[in-house]
């Protein structure tokens, strides 16, 4: 039996104050901050915290985690296409969420698919059909499967399990320059947003991340995490302005990692595969199928699959705020030890 670890973190609410800034962006649910830290996340993280904690990973694991918008989804084609020897036909047919689940998927679903779930979990009884068998997450499916798994993380390293790095698993971090990521979170497509996606919202969304308000954890302290286990030999840390800039290198750079060596024309066909207009037309990862359902919207400037442009927020950022942004991001970034701002990042970001 695998040791049973305890999960090192206590809950606390939000101040009344901290409420009153975050109620614009709580399209996913109440939040509760992490004490002694600077990490925020969905409420529902108190109940799942101790089990998505002790999910043990395996030794053939292919693991992703990274920030949301910060590349993921192009990474995960990646790694999946690299780690099932460039099945297409196999990728093409299951959606991504389903061949590379997302870990924390159970604390972004309604109260009351959770409230049905934990009905018949009680009950110690298996789905009696589709219905129920839609209502298991994603970690707990991944539990039970015999194939090979591949699981994305957003929150990262200090909440996951303690042994990943030493149980001999593959793990990937992808990082992207916070303004890019504050712009592609600002027109993320999801039907009930109640952020406005013009610069007015996208301050708002700045106020979040600088008061510690982030619904998935917190950027710079994930970055923080990866960046103090970066010389792990399961962990490759990538920067998403390298990846799009070089991604012949980048393809090599990761198959390299993973074991896998790809003839001239294999890597010519995943290059051209992992295009950004052949994206945004792979319906088993462009997300239609939740546009159909009302669950995003796709319209103008918001998709799903965005344009995977280095330096868009040159075209959205006040001045005024730029400054502002560029004070946050230099005092963040100096709480990381021995962190160097990259060249690739001063570049994109236009850091001195």
């Amino acid at each position: 039996m695998s040791k049973i670890y305890e999960f090192p973190y206590k809950f606390k609410d939000l101040t009344d104050e901290e409420k009153r800034i975050s109620i614009s962006y709580q399209d996913f649910g109440e939040l509760n901050k992490v004490e002694s830290t600077k990490y925020c996340c969905l409420a529902r993280m108190k109940q799942y915290a101790q089990e998505l904690y002790n999910f043990n990973p395996r030794k053939d694991d292919v693991w992703l985690v990274g920030y949301p918008r910060c590349g993921t989804t192009l990474l995960q084609e990646i790694l999946y296409l690299l780690g099932t020897d460039l099945n297409y036909e196999k990728a093409a047919s299951k959606i991504m969420d389903e061949r590379f689940p997302f870990l924390e998927q159970i604390l972004m679903r309604t109260n009351v698919d959770d409230t049905l779930y934990q009905k018949f979990r009680e009950q110690g009884k298996p789905p009696s059909g589709p219905d129920e068998e839609k209502l298991i997450p994603y970690h707990v499916k991944l539990m039970n499967t015999e194939e090979k798994r591949f699981i994305k993380s957003h929150f990262g390293f200090d909440f996951i399990h303690p042994e990943l790095l030493e149980i001999g698993c593959k793990v990937v971090f992808i990082t992207r320059n916070i303004k890019d990521c504050l712009v592609s979170l600002n027109y993320y497509p999801r039907n009930t947003q109640t952020i406005s996606s013009d610069a007015e919202g996208l301050y708002k969304m700045f106020q979040y991340f600088r008061k510690n308000l982030e619904p998935f954890g917190s950027y710079f302290e994930l970055l923080k995490a990866a960046w103090k286990r970066r010389h792990s030999k399961n962990l490759l840390f990538l920067y998403y302005e390298e990846v799009v800039a070089y991604k012949r290198g980048a393809v090599i750079k990761i198959g390299d990692f993973l074991g896998k060596k790809l003839t001239e024309n294999q890597l010519n066909g995943l290059l051209n595969h992992i295009s950004v207009e052949n994206f945004r037309n792979n319906k088993s990862l462009n997300n239609d199928h939740l546009v159909d359902a009302g669950v995003y919207i796709k319209s103008g400037k918001r998709s799903f699959i965005g344009e995977g442009k280095v330096g868009r927020w040159r075209e959205i950022f006040p001045e005024s705020m730029n400054e502002e942004v560029d004070e946050w991001i230099r005092s963040c970034l100096n709480e990381i030890p021995d962190f160097e701002i990259p060249e690739c990042w001063k570049q994109a970001m236009d850091l001195n």
